[in-house]
Formats: structure tokens, C-alpha cells, sequence
């Protein structure tokens, strides 16, 4: 308990042992330490915040591909009824579904290129979610810019995205996403689809992108799949 309300603490810690081959260098690095806070205030609130020192430092000026800050995520959320909720902060946008995987929840070291290269963002902005037993809608409204950076884009038009994702059986989800750069898609766009089964121990994924950057159409995609042996 935290005065009149509740906190939470986790640790997520990764150690690697690399073999660099493009310098035929044995390496240990600290790949992960993310430490994460969340909890309410009030009823029907939430806030959360995480941060990784471990972060790869980089000079020069902060840009989507080097926030340069440990800032994670940061947000408050507030229930407007038992189903729509709408968060406040920086987090990720809700794109590709390895991409919003837990770090703790991949089946490989790392992200496939695909999720990493078309979701897996945190930017600053506001979400409103809606939520049923089976199925979730997500709409977010983000600064388009990176994490932790301004939007300095002179309309100052906003990065929309959308994602929906639905149960179908115990064993069987299926996801899509879209996003739109600066509200419209002519020169930004994204659009994916998935799909995840859990079938007696095996568990298969597979994902699509197809993205326009600036008139220049990316297709990309990755199936995995896992067997479990033994109950956990």
C-alpha cells in the first residue's frame, strides 16, 4: 500500500555473451534492466512508469532512432466505464503484436526484424482502448516524432493509430493494425495482420506488414513457433 493506494515493482534483467563476427570479438553486455513501477491512485486510475538503464547511450541529437534518454514508459490511465479506458503518457504505439510483446514474453533473444522495424515504438501521445472478452479495440494519437521527442512537424499533424484484436476460440487470436503519418497515408502508412494458435504444446505466430514510406512499398513478415514438452 502506497498512502490510499497501491504500487507494484518489476525487474526484468538480461545478460548476454555475444560473439561479434563482424570483429570476431567476445563480448558481455547488460542487454536489459528494465525497472517498472505501476499501481493506482484512485479508484478506476492506473499509472505506470519504467525505465531501462542500461540503454545504449549515443551522442548527437535526439531523433527516432536515438532517444538517448533510460525513459521507458510513463503514463496514467483513467476507466471512463467498465470497458473504455483512455492513458496518457509515452508507451508504445499500437502496431505490430511481437512489437507490444512483453520482453520477458519472446520466443528468441530478440525481436524479428519485421516487429522491430514497423512497431515495437514508444512515443508520447494518448490512447483510448476498448475492451470486451473477446476483443479489443485500440486508437492512439501520438506526436509521430520518436520517444521523448516534440513534434516539430510544421502542420503539426498527429501520427494516428488503430488496432484491433480478436479471440476466436481458446486457441485461436488474430490481430490488424494500421497507422497513418501526420493523419493521412500518403506518405506514411502501415498496415499488418496476425495471427497466434495454441494447439496441444505447439504454438505458431505469424505476422505481415506492408508499409509506404514516402511512396517507397515495404513488404515484410515471420512465422515462429515453439513446442512445450512438459506443464510449466
Amino acid at each position: 500500500m502506497v498512502g490510499m493506494g497501491t504500487a507494484k515493482f518489476g525487474l526484468l534483467l538480461q545478460y548476454w555473451l555475444v560473439n561479434d563476427q563482424t570483429s570476431s570479438n567476445l563480448n558481455n553486455r547488460i542487454r536489459r534492466s528494465e525497472i517498472k513501477f505501476n499501481g493506482s491512485a484512485v479508484e478506476n486510475t492506473r499509472w505506470f512508469v519504467m525505465v531501462d538503464p542500461a540503454k545504449t547511450m549515443r551522442s548527437g541529437a535526439v531523433a527516432q532512432t536515438n532517444d538517448n534518454k533510460i525513459l521507458q514508459d510513463f503514463g496514467v490511465g483513467f476507466l471512463l466505464t467498465p470497458e473504455v479506458e483512455i492513458v496518457f503518457g509515452q508507451f508504445k504505439t499500437p502496431t505490430t503484436a511481437e512489437g507490444l510483446d512483453s520482453s520477458s514474453e519472446l520466443l528468441l533473444p530478440e525481436r524479428a526484424y519485421t516487429a522491430r522495424n514497423f512497431g515495437d515504438r514508444r512515443e508520447p501521445g494518448a490512447m483510448i482502448t476498448y475492451t470486451t472478452p473477446s476483443m479489443k479495440l485500440s486508437l492512439m494519437s501520438s506526436n509521430g516524432q520518436g520517444p521523448n521527442v516534440d513534434d516539430t512537424t510544421v502542420r503539426n499533424e498527429k501520427d494516428l493509430h488503430f488496432r484491433v484484436d480478436g479471440t476466436l476460440s481458446n486457441e485461436l487470436k488474430v490481430g490488424f493494425f494500421t497507422t497513418a503519418g501526420d493523419s493521412e497515408t500518403q506518405t506514411k502508412a502501415r498496415y499488418g495482420l496476425n495471427a497466434r494458435g495454441a494447439f496441444d504444446g505447439l504454438l505458431v505466430r505469424l505476422e505481415g506488414v506492408r508499409a509506404n514510406d514516402s511512396s517507397v512499398w515495404t513488404t515484410g513478415g515471420v512465422v515462429d513457433f515453439a513446442y512445450q514438452f512438459t506443464d510449466a
